[in-house]
């Protein structure tokens, strides 16, 4: 009872919340069609390939984040930092291009040419298609990983500045470590134990 009646828990889970939506799409509207291009070596291929992965380790070693946090200390500008290096992961990007190199035939884009498919109609008749299993499973962990995200928000910022980058994670250990509440701590996280069985089961309700 008293967790629903914490003002600095709904912040959290809505923070939570806000990086979740917003990583997971973004992610996925960027790594596939990525993905799809590189596969079919266009636009340089391995080095774009290369190049992507440095950009992605740039971001993901905080130089930009951190300049964004320390430049402009407001929420948009924190979640977005926050927001950025996961979504733009470079990991699923190379699964998904390893993927379509490996388990997709050239004759199918052959064949979809000759009916008339262009670039957007192929990768979505044929990639899209083929790779709905990896998808979904990838979807699934993104949402259960990205819900329980906290060392993005525990290095770079702490929850700051006033709990805008607050994530419910951070939150259960900074209740249980920090203040010695661990029966509150506990509580705090089966309640997260249980909203993400729901989303879960939310998604694969309707995965079709």
């Amino acid at each position: 009872a008293e967790v629903f009646k914490n003002s600095a828990v709904m912040k959290g889970f809505l923070n939570s919340i806000i990086y979740t939506v917003c990583g997971v799409c973004i992610n996925l509207v960027v790594t596939l069609p990525t993905a799809y291009a590189l596969s079919r070596d266009r636009f340089g291929g391995k080095k774009i390939v290369t190049l992507f992965y440095m950009v992605t380790m740039f971001f993901g070693g905080g130089l930009i984040p951190t300049y964004l946090v320390i430049r402009n200390l407001h929420m948009l500008n924190t979640m977005w930092a926050l927001v950025l290096p996961g979504c733009l992961s470079v990991y699923n990007m190379i699964v998904a291009r390893t993927f379509f190199k490996s388990n997709i035939s050239e004759e199918l884009y052959e064949a979809a040419e000759i009916d008339g498919a262009g670039g957007f109609a192929q990768f979505r008749k044929i990639n899209i298609h083929m790779m709905t299993p990896d998808i979904f499973y990838n979807f699934v962990m993104a949402i259960i990983g990205s819900m329980q995200t906290f060392t993005q928000s525990y290095i770079m910022t702490d929850g700051g500045p006033s709990n805008a980058s607050l994530f419910y994670s951070l939150l259960v250990y900074r209740t249980a470590f920090k203040q010695s509440q661990m029966g509150y701590s506990a509580a705090m996280s089966w309640i997260l134990f249980l909203i993400i069985a729901a989303l879960t089961a939310f998604v694969f309700k309707t995965s079709d």
